[in-house]
């Protein structure tokens, strides 16, 4: 148990670096460093950075390391067609499930976005999707959606697509608002909107 603990602890301090921006793309994980930091051995390292491998969060080339995975409009034009086509699906999944209150909440959070900062702005659309995710009931969707919005936050942290992103929280006030009426067929639909944006948004980002 203890191994698989040391394991997991290398995984989450390297993935929450990356996502975070603390680790920025192309960068290489000195693994002596991370290594002496957790006091750990090699082999729990090396699980982690494999399993963050598989994850596309970072990129392993023989004789030369470890590298966070670079940023390309290929890489996000790629994420956000698979947003496309299970986004619209999990809204509809969401529609009749969510509490009133917690609709409230969300719509409340995003009507202050002309006041945000950046990263305010950033969290916002983060929690939106992550709250949304929490009312899907199925355990296979939310682990690949988890994966895609954990590679999605990396890529838009650094476009830093923040004005862009201001956009974003007032269509998730029509997402709410369909929800909160129970039309699964409009909140798709706007969901399915929402990402096209979304993509294009991101990828003038980096243009």
């Amino acid at each position: 148990m203890r191994y698989v603990n040391l394991k997991d602890k290398a995984y989450q301090l390297i993935k929450d670096r990356i996502i975070s921006g603390e680790y920025a793309p192309g960068q290489p994980l000195n693994e002596k460093a991370i290594i002496k930091e957790l006091s750990i051995s090699r082999t729990p390292f090396r699980e982690a950075i494999n399993a963050l491998s598989k994850e596309d969060l970072v990129d392993i080339y023989p004789n030369r390391g470890m590298f966070v995975r670079a940023i390309t409009i290929e890489d996000i034009s790629q994420v956000f067609d698979i947003r496309m086509i299970l986004e619209p699906y999990m809204i509809r999944l969401v529609c009749g499930n969510m509490p009133e209150e917690v609709i409230d909440k969300l719509d409340e959070r995003q009507q202050d976005a002309d006041h945000m900062n950046e990263d305010a702005v950033l969290e916002e659309d983060d929690y939106f999707h992550q709250t949304i995710l929490k009312y899907v009931k199925n355990s296979h969707l939310v682990k690949i959606m988890q994966n895609l919005y954990d590679c999605n936050r990396m890529r838009i942290i650094f476009t830093r697509q923040t004005l862009s992103s201001r956009g974003a929280l007032t269509e998730h006030r029509e997402i709410l608002a369909a929800v909160r009426r129970n039309d699964p067929d409009e909140a798709a639909r706007l969901m399915e909107d929402h990402i096209l944006h979304s993509k294009n948004r991101a990828i003038n980002a980096l243009l």
